[in-house]
């Protein structure tokens, strides 16, 4: 236990500079989730019934994975994620069976594929490396989907039918517009996709000039801009594209 929160004490420390105090708060309470009246309470008791350390941890996971996994709120069922995430950090440590993701040599332009990403990934993997996230499990309302959509990173979630454990080291297609996968593409649709990269790139570059312009029609009338945003790096990146937040009602923040 004391191990699985050193390591989310690092996530969060690697991951300090990309995000806002308040998203940062999740760590937190992953450590919380592991302190003695939580998850590491309800394991030691099992084992002072008998059970085994693994199978302790295995029958309070699954305990709680399946009360998340019943919820009707959507955004609630997802942290059934967080705590699998967490077991099977506490797994890695009681069987020492598996290097973290931060021993890993990660080549550049890496694309993470896993069978459940969570945001602690995010903060293990060099983020001058990673240019997008695949998981087979989850939807746009887990914890990982939202960090990555506030940290800019293209993301698919739900890719079911993927065989992600045997397509390590191929070349993919991430297309988080549509949530499109494509693994080993031909050179017409990597071509293809190249264009609509430089394309984008390009319309970025002209919107630069107009970023400090105020939102005016040509015969003078002021429109006013909103932003919908769920997290405090959303609206770092919308001031940097040059709109100015003057009153605020809930999560829109007005120019």
């Amino acid at each position: 236990m004391a191990s699985v929160r050193k390591d989310i004490k690092k996530v969060a420390r690697s991951l300090s500079k990309r995000l806002r105090s308040e998203e940062r708060e999740l760590f937190d309470v992953y450590l919380r989730m592991l302190d003695d009246n939580a998850l590491a309470g309800e394991v030691v008791a099992q084992i002072e019934n008998g059970n085994w350390a693994q199978g302790a941890l295995r029958k309070v996971v699954e305990e709680h994975v399946r009360q998340f996994s019943l919820m009707e709120d959507p955004y609630l069922r997802e942290r059934a994620s967080d705590i699998r995430d967490l077991g099977r950090r506490i797994l890695t440590w009681l069987q020492s069976s598996a290097p973290s993701l931060a021993e890993i040599d990660f080549p550049e332009n890496a694309i993470l594929v896993a069978d459940e990403l969570t945001p602690a990934m995010l903060g293990e993997v060099p983020t001058d490396k990673l240019v997008g996230l695949l998981s087979v499990n989850g939807s746009g309302n887990s914890h990982a989907a939202i960090l990555a959509r506030s940290m800019g990173i293209p993301t698919v979630m739900g890719a079911v039918d993927l065989p992600y454990t045997r397509i390590e080291g191929m070349q993919i297609i991430l297309d988080g517009f549509s949530g499109r996968v494509f693994v080993n593409p031909s050179d017409d649709l990597l071509q293809c996709y190249q264009d609509i990269i430089d394309e984008e790139r390009q319309v970025n570059a002209d919107l630069e000039g107009l970023k400090e312009l105020p939102a005016e029609t040509k015969d003078g009338y002021r429109m006013p801009l909103w932003v919908n945003t769920g997290l405090v790096t959303d609206v770092a990146r919308s001031l940097d594209r040059g709109r100015k937040v003057s009153a605020c009602t809930g999560p829109k923040f007005r120019s």
